[in-house]
């Protein structure tokens, strides 16, 4: 990952403070279109930790998180700090089918994948 923020170390204890917190956190470096982009962004990076390591199936059926923009809007930025939320993030690009299967397969990280 190349973002060097400072994601906060500790969260509340509770699933919703832990959810408004990440939403703060992500809003503090991303202009997102809406408040619903925004918590969806959040949600999206706190279920990827709900899932088990062992269970390949379960990784290759999370939903995607895509963004979309024009050149040079911040996607890449954007998905930088979102990752950085998420369980285990690789961001990657210009990677084959097989090198990525492999990593899931051996990894199971949150991949980000830039154009």
């Amino acid at each position: 990952m190349t973002a060097e923020l400072d994601v906060p170390a500790t969260l509340p204890a509770n699933g919703a403070g832990s959810l408004d917190a990440a939403a703060a956190w992500l809003a503090r470096f991303v202009s997102f279109p809406s408040e619903h982009a925004l918590n969806i962004a959040a949600c999206w990076a706190a279920g990827t930790h709900c899932t088990d390591r062992d269970l390949v199936m379960v990784h290759a059926a999370w939903p995607r998180l895509i963004f979309t923009g024009a050149k040079d809007s911040g996607k890449t930025f954007a998905m930088e700090q979102v990752a950085s939320l998420s369980a285990r993030p690789d961001i990657t690009s210009d990677i084959t089918g097989p090198a990525l299967a492999k990593e899931i397969a051996t990894e199971h990280p949150t991949v980000g994948i830039d154009e």
